[in-house]
């Protein structure tokens, strides 16, 4: 059983009451913090086949806070609708890194033009939503994932940077 009290039980809590120097706070034991990150990924990655498969989703672990879960959940379904939003692109990724030449600057401009010739941009496109973009050879380049830090982690951090301004 942890020596954290239940209502310092999150990690988000315990950093806010450390930074606002509310209340002296044990320090947060590593295998905790290490056991929460591998609890809320493991969820995430059910929640997320759940919703790929169309089942129910998985109740949440009870040891999670509520807003983990919020944004455990947010994550979930965003990495879901990106997968079922895939766009693919006319070039192959392992080629095009054969192409470069080790510690690649962007600086010669010859070699910049060969590889526009070989290697053609694709038309400029707006992502919008959650979407995964991949080469011809179905591999994943990039995730495109907007407001997947959920809100209130993203004020917390606002908060904490404001507060270290002020220490």
């Amino acid at each position: 059983m942890s020596d954290i009290p239940p209502e310092w039980s999150s990690y988000w809590d315990h950093v806010f009451h450390r930074l606002n120097k509310f209340h002296p706070l044990p320090e947060i034991l590593v295998d905790w913090a290490l056991h929460t990150v591998n609890l809320a990924s493991e969820w995430v990655e059910q929640q997320y086949m759940a919703h790929l498969a169309g089942r129910p989703l998985i109740p949440s672990p009870p040891k999670l806070d509520v807003p983990t879960v919020l944004a455990c959940g947010q994550l979930a379904f965003l990495l879901a609708e990106a997968y079922w939003n895939p766009i693919q692109l006319d070039i192959d990724m392992v080629r095009y890194n054969e192409a470069l030449t080790k510690r690649e600057t962007g600086m010669n401009d010859a070699h910049k033009k060969s590889l526009l010739a070989r290697f053609p941009p694709a038309e400029r496109m707006l992502l919008t939503h959650p979407s995964i973009v991949l080469d011809s050879g179905y591999r994943v380049i990039i995730w495109y994932i907007p407001e997947a830090l959920h809100g209130y982690i993203q004020w917390l951090k606002k908060v904490s940077q404001y507060l270290l301004v002020f220490m």
